[in-house]
């Protein structure tokens, strides 16, 4: 029988090759096209792009996690701060377009709200940097579930096919290509979630049963104070800060071009995100029902999936996993190279997509060489997204009030917290979450200050 990644991973090329032709050519050779889909991308599609990318693929392994190792409870927690993120970025998007609707990067529009170098060069390479934390993670979560179900390839195989597939098409087809392919990975992963889930949770006696089960084998409160802080607070802390320094995702926003369209994008993300992790949190609590113990538990989900359909159902979950991947690591690419192409250098013409390319290239092979050493999915969620906390106060800050601040005092915080946070987290002084929240709070304290004392 033909090795389940060889056969998902030619699906994957096939379907992402068909779903990128007939791209326009306004959208691989225009400024306009190639970045911010000439701001008139269709709402449905941003909605499904919006989604992928920000589930990150750890999202299929931790939501199996969550759902073995902490129960109902813990899944609850884990899944209402994804949720809440998209969200609430849909409001942040809309602020956006009302201060700068022809922007091209968040950093952009740092420049134009403070008018200070500094902070706009801090906030180019954090968000840059935040390009390669998220190839890093998905590349490292896509290997944990691939090496399980393929025995011909190695994990470094893995993970530099996925990186160079999605590297391909983005170079090709800029934003348009990934948001046409997010929607189509989005779907497959929907398929998984409600299609899989739905027969597994049948096949295991029903919802109630599972939920009994699931409860019996992991006994819980929902308003349990210590799943509420960690992962709830942490990770809605952890998110918030790592959504506001994700230049793809306000790239979406751009390529809508309008604050109403913003609206309902996200409304219809929100949606789709729900119902993705209700069935795939299911999906994994019916390891319980059938008495199955994984090897671990990150494979709940496609170990329930092999149980119940069998071959064909690990074909279609490898390439679920591989879609949600490769959505994550293109919108991180396109947002690499637009962060380099439209900030980082004075550029003419065509120059701009030659430069956004080799960015691409470049970031690629750095979030291939990190997931080579295989760290711990949590701890990157926990320390390198703790850094993009520091984008929380000034960007909200910038989107909703109009008051001038001193942008050096402002940067120099942001430095100088960020080093702190450095050393908390090489030397584990503190818990995540009491560092999350001082990684947040000196900015803000911040411009607290500045606000008290300005004349």
């Amino acid at each position: 029988m033909i090795d389940p990644f060889v056969l998902s991973l030619t699906l994957f090329v096939v379907l992402m090759g068909v779903t990128s032709i007939g791209i326009d050519r306004v959208y691989r050779t225009t400024r306009e096209g190639f970045f911010v889909s000439n701001r008139q991308a269709p709402i449905w599609q941003v909605a499904f792009s919006a989604a992928s990318s920000w589930m990150y693929v750890f999202a299929i392994v931790m939501s199996a996690t969550f759902a073995v190792e902490k129960g109902l409870v813990g899944s609850l927690w884990y899944t209402i701060p994804y949720v809440l993120t998209i969200a609430y970025f849909g409001v942040l998007g809309y602020k956006l377009l009302s201060k700068l609707p022809k922007g091209f990067t968040l950093s952009q529009f740092i420049e134009h709200r403070y008018g200070n170098s500094k902070m706009t060069w801090f906030y180019r390479i954090l968000t840059l940097a935040a390009t390669i934390y998220a190839i890093t993670a998905n590349l490292t979560g896509f290997g944990i579930i691939t090496e399980y179900v393929s025995k011909d390839f190695s994990y470094n195989v893995i993970i530099g096919v996925l990186g160079f597939t999605a590297l391909a098409y983005s170079m090709w087809g800029g934003i348009r290509a990934s948001q046409r392919t997010d929607t189509v990975q989005m779907i497959l992963v929907m398929i998984v979630s409600i299609v899989f889930g739905t027969i597994a949770v049948n096949s295991a006696g029903g919802v109630g049963s599972v939920i009994d089960a699931w409860e019996t084998a992991k006994p819980s409160e929902i308003f349990n104070t210590d799943y509420m802080l960690n992962p709830g607070l942490v990770l809605l802390l952890l998110f918030a800060g790592s959504i506001m320094a994700d230049n793809g995702a306000w790239q979406n926003i751009y390529s809508l071009g309008s604050k109403e369209r913003v609206v309902k994008t996200y409304i219809i993300a929100t949606a789709i995100l729900v119902v993705t992790y209700i069935g795939l949190s299911m999906l994994a609590a019916t390891v319980f029902s059938f008495g199955i113990v994984p090897d671990k538990p990150a494979l709940a989900g496609i170990v329930a999936t092999e149980h119940v359909i069998g071959y064909t159902g690990v074909v279609i979950f490898v390439l679920a996993v591989l879609s949600k991947a490769a959505s994550t690591c293109d919108t991180a690419l396109n947002s690499a190279g637009n962060i380099v192409a439209n900030d980082m250098a004075k550029l003419h013409g065509k120059d701009y997509l030659f430069a956004s390319r080799t960015a691409m290239a470049v970031i690629i092979i750095a979030g291939m060489l990190l997931a080579a050493l295989k760290i711990d999915l949590w701890i990157l969620i926990t320390t390198f997204g703790v850094f993009r906390l520091l984008a929380v106060a000034p960007t909200l800050y910038g989107l909703f009030t109009e008051h001038k601040i001193n942008g050096d005092l402002m940067f120099w915080s942001m430095l100088t917290t960020g080093i702190f946070g450095l050393v908390m987290s090489i030397g584990q002084y503190m818990e995540k979450l009491e560092l999350s929240i001082v990684m947040i709070s000196i900015p803000a304290l911040t411009l607290v200050y500045q606000q008290l004392t300005k004349k």
